[in-house]
């Protein structure tokens, strides 16, 4: 079946992603039948030759395992002064840990060398790239249609911005989660769009194995089958053209929708013709269910790829995209390097052709030398089975670090006297913390003043957290309110597990006196 996107979805694109023309001043309509000079002398563009590049050649001595620095016996690792011990122990790496890249390379086909990194390169990645980042896919999460395409981006900050104004113009609406990443958020307002916060379910403190969490499909449902009837269903509003949503390891959540759940939302977006934005940084950290004192199944002796890709990974909704209405958003931040700045998107090749000329009109390309550091190591691991085989290096140690801390939170006398919850999460870095004031603060609007005397404490404390009033969609809504009163803490950014004992601690020292001063008049504004 072949399907006109450009009719079924131009009028889902903004008239500014309409209107983008791209036009090179050296470029010409050239004849069909004209033959091209299979070795030109380049006279046009101000493209310096790789001759004038300063550099040779680039090494990287490489690590086996995350952290594995923390073993060196001379910490001047850590500080950056190379000395005799550490060179040595490196020096006895084999020479599969140490990555080499040239001004010239004989396999132009894998790897980038600097002649091709340092120079102007293509727009929408370069060739080794894309082809890598296009076998993932395939590998992982295949499209259920064949003409999809990808186009590498300067992360994932940038491919955000870049689908936000691909359809927001002035006015425009645009279904996100009522808790959800407001980078995005902030974005479409800054266009002139209209956020329109979908109801999701979070609150999982008992964490039941069957709890349906993420976006609520009943409510989305109603929402959009009754759309514009009253102020409930936003009257005088645009109807969305598309929905955003992080559905593995959900920012800020920590919690992953079920394909059951992924397949209502797709019927759903199918009714109404609405686009899916699927926005999946954290898709190849999965987080098995927590027991305490259990073993990692990460290190267990049976652990291969193939059990990951078929027992820990969450199916994108590329793979029951039928009518090439989703867009997927990948970043190698959180696996690689978040500094690289590079992600890709993956979408029809009408939507990519739109995200192609904002590209060549605004960020040109993403860097070459982020693309040469990351293709060539990774094409030194082998491939896409190497960087899979590191995902799961990575997630065993973001299993091991969210034992730790929910070990270490659920032995605090804070816990023991219920003063917070827990939502365990499935995926991804975040784990969100409920604190439990209901009681004493029956009226919710009151909550906002609490989390203020709560982040107070916090940082005299000594411990550094996200609020989760901070990072709803529309507070005013009553329904998100009574949900606001969270922690988000993140198993991401402390260098040992040993730190999250430590800020157990100083979190429990939070919860004790914020909940003494709360019950002995210490905050008696806030409970009148």
């Amino acid at each position: 079946m072949t399907i006109d996107y450009e009719t079924k979805y131009a009028p889902n694109i903004s008239e500014r992603s309409k209107g983008r023309k791209l036009n090179s001043f050296y470029s010409f309509d050239a004849p069909k039948d004209l033959v091209a000079h299979p070795n030109p002398i380049h006279l046009a563009g101000g493209t310096p030759n790789e001759g004038f590049f300063p550099v040779e050649s680039i090494h990287f001595n490489l690590i086996e395992e995350p952290f594995q620095h923390l073993d060196y016996s001379s910490k001047s690792a850590l500080t950056n002064k190379f000395d005799i011990n550490v060179k040595t122990q490196l020096h006895q790496l084999n020479e599969t840990a140490t990555s080499h890249t040239y001004r010239y390379t004989e396999d132009k086909d894998l790897e980038i060398d600097i002649a091709q990194a340092f120079q102007y390169g293509h727009t929408d990645g370069t060739p080794q790239l894309k082809n890598f980042t296009k076998k993932l896919v395939e590998n992982t999460n295949k499209p259920a249609y064949n003409d999809w395409d990808i186009i590498l981006t300067n992360g994932s900050g940038d491919s955000l911005h870049k689908i936000a104004d691909l359809f927001i113009e002035k006015d425009s609406t645009i279904l996100v989660e009522e808790f959800t990443f407001n980078v995005f958020n902030t974005g479409v307002t800054n266009l002139g769009g209209i956020n329109i916060p979908v109801k999701i379910n979070l609150k999982n403190v008992d964490n039941d194995p069957n709890f349906d969490a993420g976006i609520d499909t009943e409510y989305l449902a109603d929402l959009l089958d009754n759309w514009g009837i009253d102020e409930a269903h936003y009257k005088g509003l645009k109807k969305p053209k598309a929905l955003y949503t992080i559905p593995t390891g959900q920012n800020p959540t920590g919690l992953s929708q079920t394909l059951e759940k992924r397949k209502k939302i797709y019927e759903i977006a199918e009714k109404h013709d609405i686009i899916i934005v699927e926005d999946d940084p954290y898709g190849y950290i999965i987080l098995p269910k927590y027991e305490k004192g259990a073993e990692n199944p990460y290190a267990a002796k049976d652990f291969s790829i193939e059990k990951y890709k078929k027992e820990f990974l969450k199916p994108s909704y590329l793979t029951i995209d039928r009518s090439g209405r989703v867009i997927r958003l990948e970043t190698f931040s959180k696996l690689f390097a978040p500094g690289l700045r590079l992600g890709f998107i993956v979408a029809n090749k009408y939507l990519i052709g739109k995200i192609f000329l904002h590209q060549a009109l605004t960020t040109r390309q993403p860097s070459g030398v982020s693309q040469l550091v990351f293709n060539n190591i990774v094409a030194q691991w082998g491939g896409v089975d190497g960087w899979i085989k590191w995902a799961t290096k990575i997630a065993k140690h973001y299993t091991e670090r969210r034992d730790v801390l929910l070990t270490a939170l659920y032995e605090t006398e804070a816990f023991k006297k219920g003063l917070f919850s827990v939502v365990e999460p499935d995926a991804g870095m975040f784990i969100i913390v409920y604190v439990n004031f209901e009681k004493q603060i029956p009226d919710a609007t009151k909550w906002d003043a609490a989390l203020i005397q709560l982040r107070l404490l916090s940082i005299t404390h000594g411990v550094e957290l996200v609020f989760g009033n901070k990072m709803a969609t529309d507070l005013s809504l009553e329904t998100t309110l009574k949900h606001s009163n969270f922690l988000r803490i993140t198993v991401a950014a402390v260098a040992r597990n040993e730190d999250f004992i430590i800020a157990s601690e100083r979190l429990n020292n939070v919860f004790i006196e914020f909940f003494d001063k709360l019950n002995n008049g210490g905050f008696d504004k806030l409970l009148k």
